[in-house]
């Protein structure tokens, strides 16, 4: 087998109806494992700090009220996986749990003073070195990859929709 040339991997192999999907997997592929090594600057993992932003973002938006379930929503991802970095989080000093005064079933999440810190310095030090990489394509390159990778999004789950709906279907 011959080495793989830029941006192709063994899916590439594929030289008849499914080239193109092979040459998207390979892209993907590739993005996948450069994006693995871009590491933010400090040892916090990419995914506390983009919690830490999008709380620190919340707060400062509307009532300034941040839930685990308004995290879960806005962050798209299962309750459980917030909660444990919420608690994760929390015992590392960043954040605090606040209950609310009127009703105890209602939990806020805000940032502490170290946790603010940490958001502004480490959110703007990693997104600023993904603005630096975007700067590279330019705006419309940049602006174009983003609203196809959200186009591919919504075809690949009209798909999996229309899979599932012929899955349910009586025979």
């Amino acid at each position: 087998m011959q080495p793989e040339e830029p941006g192709r991997c063994h899916y590439g192999l594929f030289k008849t109806e499914f080239e193109q999907a092979g040459r998207l997997f390979g892209q993907m592929d590739r993005l996948r494992r450069v994006w693995g090594g871009f590491h933010p600057a400090s040892p916090m993992k990419r995914s506390d700090i983009a919690l830490l932003g999008t709380i620190a973002e919340l707060s400062r938006q509307g009532d300034g009220r941040v839930t685990a379930s308004l995290l879960a929503k806005v962050m798209r991802q299962s309750m459980p996986a917030i909660s444990q970095k919420v608690r994760l989080l929390e015992d590392a000093g960043y954040i605090r749990r606040q209950g609310d005064k009127t009703d105890r079933r209602i939990v806020y999440i805000e940032l502490t003073e170290i946790g603010k810190d940490a958001a502004k310095n480490n959110v703007r030090d990693f997104l600023g070195r993904v603005e630096r990489a975007l700067d590279k394509l330019g705006p419309e390159k940049t602006d174009g990859i983003i609203a196809l990778m959200g186009e591919l999004s919504d075809a690949i789950e009209e798909v999996q929709a229309e899979e599932n709906a012929e899955n349910d279907l009586p025979l």
